[in-house]
């Protein structure tokens, strides 16, 4: 994967500020080999950045889930970006963030995605009413649940629209791929607990 000009940036919460936060370039993107664009199936990747992150007291990071079978269903998640505001609309200059439920797969899959729902994927969102959910830009963007600490629960991959009745967002279920990011970042360092 090319990754020529592609940066990460920490720390900025309004791109319009003047304070530009932390920025790393993007050195190596590891997509998941099995990724399939029709059915978006592993769709997950690692990012190595050019240099390490500081950690600071305004900054820390969401550590992964603690085992494989971690599970978050019927938990409330937050989910963050600077994808649409809404369907149709524009971007927001201003890190937008939400919380939504997260529901069961069964659940999921009674809803207009059926079959397309498999078990590496969870969905999170207001089912019946709609109204909160990640949007177009928003992929690859954090689903975290706050236990103890902020734990990855999932990746933002797609939706039907966004925040539609009968269609929550979906998202890449972490806790499948621990041993995925383990073989692939041997050399790194993250936190589980």
């Amino acid at each position: 994967m090319d990754m020529r000009g592609v940066s990460v940036r920490l720390l900025q919460l309004d791109r319009s500020s003047t304070h530009l936060g932390v920025t790393r370039s993007v050195a190596f993107a590891h997509a998941h080999v099995g990724y399939d664009p029709v059915s978006l199936v592993h769709d997950i990747a690692l990012l190595r950045l050019d240099q390490p992150i500081p950690l600071v007291d305004t900054m820390r990071p969401a550590c992964l889930p603690s085992n494989w079978l971690q599970n978050f269903d019927f938990q409330k998640a937050i989910v963050a970006g600077w994808g649409l505001s809404q369907e149709g609309g524009s971007t927001s200059s201003v890190l937008q963030e939400v919380v939504v439920p997260i529901i069961t797969n069964a659940q999921c899959r009674a809803t207009s995605y059926r079959s397309m729902i498999v078990d590496t994927m969870m969905c999170a969102g207001y089912v019946k009413t709609g109204g909160r959910d990640a949007c177009q830009g928003d992929s690859g963007g954090p689903l975290i649940v706050r236990d103890r600490i902020f734990r990855l629960a999932g990746v933002v991959s797609f939706g039907y629209g966004c925040a539609k009745p009968d269609a929550p967002g979906v998202y890449t279920r972490v806790s499948r791929y621990l041993e995925w990011i383990a073989v692939n970042t041997r050399d790194s360092c993250y936190c589980i607990n």
